[in-house]
C-alpha cells in the first residue's frame, strides 16, 4: 500500500515537472514574440520617419534648386535687357555684361574677409532673412549653350551650314587622335565618318543613307522600325541611340555639341576643342592664347570678324581657308544658357538642368546666313522694285536684341 502510494506521487511529481518545462517552454516562446513584436512596432514607425524626413529633404532640396534655376532665369533676363538699353555703348566690352550671367552663385552668401563689418552684418540680415532654413541652399552656374556644335544643323537649309557642322564633327576626331593614342587606336577600328554620316541621316528628311542604302540598316538588330526618325535631335540624351554610337563617343563628344545651337561659332565662347575645329591651323597653344586674349580685362573679347583675323593672323594662322570654308562665326552677345543648379537641404542634394533658348534670334541669324548665301551663290542677282527696275538684294545685319518678353524660353528641363 505505501508502495503504491510512493509510486503514485513520484509519477504526480514527474508529470508536474514534465508540465511545468513545457509551461516554461511556451513561456520563453510568448516572451521572444512578445519581444520581437515590440521591436517591430518600434522600429516601423523609426522606419516610416526616416523615410518621411529623407522624402521632406529631398523635397527641400528640390525646391532649393528650382529656386537657383528661377534666380538664374532672372540674371538671364536683365542681362537682355542691358544689352537692349545699353548694347551700343557697350560695343566690344561684353566682359562687362557677361558678369551679370557668368559668375556662379551660391547661396547661402558667404561673406568674403575682404568686406567691412557693417557690409558683413547685412549680408547676415539678408541670409537670415531668407524662408530657406538652416542646412539648406543651392549653388548655380550659367554656361553658354550657343558656342557648340549643334548637330540639327547637320540637315540645315544652308548647304554651308551642313557643310561646316559635318567637318567639325570629323575635326574633333581627328584632333582627339592625335593627342590621345588609346583614343587613336579605338578610330582606327572604329569609323567615325560612318557615324557622323548616321547622324546626319537621323535629322534629315529622307530615307537614303549618306553610307548607301537604308537609313534604317543600323537599327535592324534591335527590330526598330521608326529609326532614324528623320527630324531634329529634342535632348542630347537622345543622341546615345544613334547607330553605331558608344558610351566612350558619347562621353567625348558631348562637352561640344548641342542641339540648342545658333546657326554658327562665337570664338568668344567656344571652348579649346571647338576653337581648334575652326582651323586645322590652330593649335592647343593658339586656341588658349585666343581664350587668354577674349579675357584679358584690358584688350576683351574680340569685336568682330577684323579683329579674330587680324590676331589669328599675327599667329600665323591662315585666315584664308577659313574664309573658303565659309563657316559662320559671330562676336555679338551670347542669347542660349546652360543653367545648372544643386540643391541641399542636409545631406540630400537635387540638381536641375535647365537650357533656355531665343528663338527669335536663331531664326535671324539663319535668315542672315541664307541671305549671304544666296548672294555668294549670285552675286548679280537683282530684285524688281515698284518701278520695274532692279535692286540689289539685301543682306541682313547684325542680330539686334530684341527687348525681352517675359521669362526666359525653357527647351529643355532634366532632374537628378
Amino acid at each position: 500500500m505505501k508502495g503504491q502510494m510512493a509510486g503514485t506521487v513520484m509519477m504526480t511529481t514527474n508529470n508536474r515537472s514534465s508540465q511545468s518545462g513545457v509551461a516554461l517552454l511556451i513561456a520563453l516562446f510568448t516572451l521572444s514574440t512578445l519581444a520581437f513584436l515590440a521591436v517591430e512596432i518600434a522600429f516601423d514607425p523609426r522606419l516610416e520617419r526616416a523615410i518621411s524626413n529623407q522624402n521632406f529633404r529631398r523635397t527641400q532640396a528640390y525646391y532649393t534648386a528650382k529656386s537657383g534655376i528661377e534666380l538664374s532665369m532672372l540674371r538671364i533676363l536683365l542681362y537682355r535687357k542691358v544689352l537692349v538699353q545699353f548694347g551700343d555703348q557697350l560695343k566690344g566690352q561684353q566682359k562687362l555684361t557677361n558678369m551679370i550671367w557668368q559668375f556662379p552663385f551660391a547661396w547661402p552668401i558667404v561673406p568674403p574677409k575682404s568686406v567691412n563689418r557693417v557690409e558683413s552684418e547685412e549680408i547676415g540680415d539678408a541670409v537670415s532673412e531668407s524662408l530657406m532654413g538652416q542646412n539648406q541652399g543651392f549653388t548655380t552656374s550659367i554656361e553658354s549653350e550657343g558656342s557648340k556644335i549643334d548637330l540639327n544643323d547637320l540637315a540645315s537649309p544652308s548647304e554651308i551650314l551642313q557643310k561646316v557642322t559635318r567637318d567639325q564633327l570629323i575635326s574633333l576626331f581627328k584632333n582627339r587622335a592625335d593627342q590621345d593614342d588609346d583614343f587613336a587606336d579605338k578610330l582606327r577600328n572604329y569609323d567615325y565618318e560612318t557615324l557622323v554620316n548616321n547622324i546626319k541621316d537621323w535629322v534629315d528628311p529622307d530615307s537614303e543613307s549618306d553610307n548607301g542604302g537604308d537609313e534604317s540598316s543600323p537599327y535592324s538588330e534591335i527590330n526598330e522600325e521608326n529609326l532614324p526618325p528623320n527630324r531634329s535631335f529634342r535632348t542630347l540624351l537622345e543622341v546615345r541611340m544613334v547607330g553605331g554610337m558608344d558610351d566612350e563617343i558619347f562621353e567625348f563628344l558631348s562637352p561640344s555639341i548641342t542641339v540648342y545651337g545658333v546657326k554658327g561659332i562665337n570664338p568668344n565662347y567656344a571652348d579649346i576643342k571647338l576653337l581648334k575645329s575652326i582651323s586645322e591651323d590652330i593649335t592647343d597653344e593658339v586656341a588658349q592664347e585666343i581664350i587668354n586674349r577674349r579675357n584679358d580685362p584690358e584688350r576683351g573679347p574680340f569685336a568682330d570678324e577684323e579683329d579674330f583675323f587680324g590676331f589669328l593672323e599675327a599667329e600665323r594662322v591662315d585666315t584664308g581657308k577659313i574664309e573658303d570654308e565659309g563657316i559662320p562665326l559671330y562676336y555679338d552677345a551670347e542669347y542660349n544658357f546652360r543653367i545648372v543648379s544643386t540643391g541641399y537641404s542636409a545631406n540630400v542634394t537635387r540638381k536641375i538642368t535647365a537650357i533656355v533658348y531665343d528663338f527669335d534670334t536663331a531664326k535671324s541669324r539663319l535668315i542672315e546666313l541664307l541671305e549671304k548665301e544666296d548672294k555668294d551663290q549670285d552675286p548679280d542677282d537683282k530684285n524688281p522694285d515698284d518701278s520695274g527696275g532692279t535692286t540689289a538684294t539685301t543682306t541682313t545685319t547684325t542680330t539686334q536684341p530684341k527687348p525681352p518678353k517675359g521669362k526666359p524660353n525653357i527647351v529643355y528641363w532634366y532632374e537628378t
